[in-house]
């Protein structure tokens, strides 16, 4: 099998109070796999004449450019802008240039209800890579660390079969500088008898994996073990095990809004849903190469 690698990360920015960290942190993995950073903004806004929207253009680029001075020299940076919808047009970006990653940040904490309506649970959903969520103020302790994620929590579920998670928490291991703990978390009314409550497992001799499994609700036995073992990412699915829906699970959701690390969100499958876009391939982007 083919090793995972980011090769094209996309940082959208909205030049909220946390765009600069939620920037630092993208490139922290965009240094770790020698990747490109796309930082990449969605304008608003009514009819303007040619003329005022080339001014725009470039003072926006030049903001989305301000973001990187705090960068190491050697980050390969270059920004786009686009108009329109933000969750269609930062999907459509991510096709366009073959993105192995979204890095989003946000400031809101909003419960998991709410947070299932909103533009990330959207392209979370959607998007035809993995979503890196953050909130830009848990990021300084992953800004500082040159070797990358040094804890990482993966949720799994043995029954489904399905290795994409582990998958790309092997990769975000970064050449085995990670311990990975694999959580299975078993409902309360299901037979566990045979699971073992906690086991070390040399599951890949180059890596160090713990295999877990807890009794309870999913979403805070994630975020209590997370909590225990100081995790600085977690790597859950989008959707619930066996839901139909095309909407984030209510795990992920409550992960979201309570987990105390970034949370790296990974498709059902390597293709995406589709999501229409009304202006399909429209790039009156600029693109501009640091």
């Amino acid at each position: 099998m083919k090793a995972i690698e980011f090769r094209r990360i996309l940082c959208p920015i909205n030049f909220a109070e946390g765009s600069r960290r939620t920037v630092e942190g993208a490139s922290v993995l965009a240094a770790m796999y020698d990747a490109e950073l796309r930082l990449f903004h969605v304008a608003c806004g009514g009819r303007r004449g040619r003329d005022e929207e080339s001014r725009d253009a470039e003072s926006l680029i030049s903001s989305l450019f301000a973001l990187t001075h705090t960068l190491p020299e050697r980050t390969r940076v270059s920004a786009a802008l686009s108009h329109g919808d933000p969750t269609s047009e930062i999907i459509q970006h991510a096709r366009l240039m073959r993105a192995d990653l979204i890095v989003l940040g946000s400031e809101r904490r909003s419960m998991p209800a709410d947070v299932r309506r909103t533009i990330a649970a959207d392209i979370a959903t959607h998007a035809g890579c993995p979503v890196l969520y953050v909130r830009p103020h848990l990021l300084p302790s992953l800004s500082q660390k040159a070797p990358g994620f040094t804890e990482i929590l993966c949720c799994v579920d043995p029954a489904s079969g399905a290795r994409a998670l582990d998958d790309y928490a092997n990769a975000l291991a970064h050449r085995d500088h990670a311990r990975v703990t694999l959580l299975n978390v078993v409902g309360a009314d299901e037979d566990t008898s045979e699971s073992p409550r906690e086991t070390a497992t040399d599951v890949n001799t180059h890596r160090n994996v713990v295999q877990v499994s807890l009794t309870g609700q999913a979403g805070p036995e994630v975020v209590a073990l997370a909590k225990q073992i100081r995790a600085d990412l977690i790597v859950v699915g989008a959707q619930d095990e066996g839901s139909p829906e095309r909407t984030l699970g209510s795990t992920t959701a409550h992960l979201l809004v309570y987990a105390p690390c970034p949370v790296l969100i990974v498709p059902r499958a390597r293709t995406a849903f589709p999501m229409t876009s009304n202006r399909l391939g429209a790039e009156d982007a600029k693109r501009i190469s640091q």
